[in-house]
């Protein structure tokens, strides 16, 4: 390979992006930059192309910036196709859009979303690189002598024969032919001697001297004996009681109350009955495949102090341009009978009759700024998980969002050891159902935990939630 490593970033994060390739090559690693290694023109794609071709390992500097470009979309794009190994490293909590979602979802990442991240980031990439390329350099090798110390036969085929190499190849074979004639000798006069003689006529005579036998039958009457059919049955008794294990195991987990199984589970529903279950982490791990086919994953469901809802595997998206900040909208309107917040007041409730009514209450209307409806309460309302689904979103009240904050680490944790395609929440603000006066309501910035009273024009996050009824 002409390189070590293929960067793929936007422009926009150049500075940063940078700063890993000077490290990486102090490091001895062979890098390729478009801003080093392409003139502008006509040959700008092939020579993107090639360069990923000619690069062991593939770099993907995740952004706001990156994961909007539609260069880098192709450049992963490309190699994916070629079979590469990519390696995500992720610059600030931006999603994946959906085509790189589609790539990289379930990929390991670096995180690096600030400048104290960065030392550590670069040592941790930097051995990530050694472990990968020096295991592929020991596998060609190992192929490159293996070829090398093959025996060549000579261009001349008699003169083969009279090579040395010929000589002790046969003297082996010689060897080997005789070992295995002796050893089938053996074991052909094993088998005969511990044979008895039998001179039997009937199947009765079988059955009777078998079973006064104190040696094993023969092949040639063993499949006529009562006992062979007999530990066949057994041996299906016992594959039949596995079925039935399994079957128990499901039942003990789905019967067994979700407020017993701690802070976080995977919340998933049964493709046929359409029943809802929880697993802990251990339980979803330990599910034979052919059970674990049986369930759509819904989310992750958290319990704590009383209060049990399910967090949705990915932010909400604006249906029209895929964007995943949205606008509350509403704006200037005090919503009829919707919990209004004010300090102290720590009273616990759900936001899903907030949603519903704050919809019913500006569907179709139009308000400052063009903003239509209530784009984020109304993409709660429709999230589905998944085609099996039953559950009905909602946008997360502010207590149920504090929730969410104060438990982010192990929730994003588990997001990304056990959810298949969930996706982690961000640092950002995201925003709560809970009303703070006309035309402002609450949001949480997950990065700190500040808390404002937002104009619902300001664009924000949505992670929906839900409880089971």
């Amino acid at each position: 390979m002409k390189y070590d490593v293929f960067i793929s970033y936007s422009r926009k994060d150049s500075e940063i992006v940078k700063r890993f390739a000077d490290e990486l090559h102090k490091a001895g690693y062979r890098c390729w930059l478009d801003v080093d290694g392409v003139e502008t023109g006509d040959e700008f794609k092939s020579k993107i192309v090639t360069a990923i071709k000619e690069s062991e390992l593939f770099l993907f500097f995740s952004s706001q910036a990156s994961n909007r470009s539609p260069w880098t979309v192709k450049e992963v794009n490309v190699a994916v196709s070629l079979k590469k190994t990519i390696i995500p490293i992720k610059l600030d909590a931006t999603v994946y859009n959906d085509s790189l979602l589609f790539d990289l979802a379930g990929l390991d990442f670096i995180r690096c979303e600030g400048s104290n991240d960065m030392d550590e980031a670069i040592a941790k990439l930097i051995r990530s690189l050694g472990k990968k390329i020096v295991a592929d350099k020991k596998e060609e090798n190992d192929i490159y002598k293996k070829e090398e110390g093959a025996a060549k036969p000579s261009n001349n085929f008699w003169n083969y024969f009279a090579s040395s190499t010929f000589k002790v190849s046969f003297r082996y074979f010689v060897v080997l032919l005789i070992v295995v004639s002796v050893g089938v000798g053996a074991w052909s006069s094993f088998m005969v001697e511990s044979a008895p003689s039998y001179s039997i006529k009937s199947s009765e005579q079988i059955d009777e001297v078998y079973t006064n036998s104190n040696k094993p039958a023969p092949d040639a009457i063993r499949g006529h004996h009562p006992s062979r059919f007999t530990k066949e049955r057994d041996f299906d008794s016992e594959v039949s009681k596995a079925p039935k294990a399994e079957t128990d195991y499901i039942e003990k987990i789905v019967a067994t109350p979700r407020s017993s199984k701690g802070l976080l589970c995977v919340a998933a529903v049964n493709k046929n009955s359409r029943e809802i279950a929880y697993f802990t982490a251990d339980e979803w791990e330990s599910l034979p495949q052919d059970i674990k086919a049986d369930y759509a994953q819904l989310g992750v469901s958290i319990s704590e102090d009383g209060h049990e809802f399910i967090i949705a595997p990915t932010d909400c998206k604006d249906p029209d341009d895929g964007d995943y900040i949205l606008p509350f909208g509403g704006c200037e309107v005090n919503f009829e009978g919707v919990e209004n917040y004010s300090p102290g007041a720590g009273l616990w409730v759900t936001g899903k009759n907030d949603t519903k009514a704050i919809i019913e209450q500006t569907s179709g209307k139009t308000y400052s700024y063009q903003i239509v409806g209530a784009p984020a309460p109304e993409a709660a309302w429709r999230y589905k998980a998944n085609v099996y689904d039953p559950l009905q979103w909602y946008l997360p009240s502010y207590m149920e969002l504090g929730m969410i904050y104060e438990n982010q680490d192990a929730i994003n944790d588990f997001i990304f050891k056990y959810i298949a395609g969930g996706t982690t929440i961000n640092g950002d603000a995201y925003w709560s159902s809970t009303e703070c006066d006309g035309g402002r309501s609450l949001d949480i910035v997950m990065l700190n935990g500040s808390s404002f009273a937002e104009h619902r024009a300001a664009f924000k996050y949505v992670r929906a939630v839900a409880v089971v009824e």
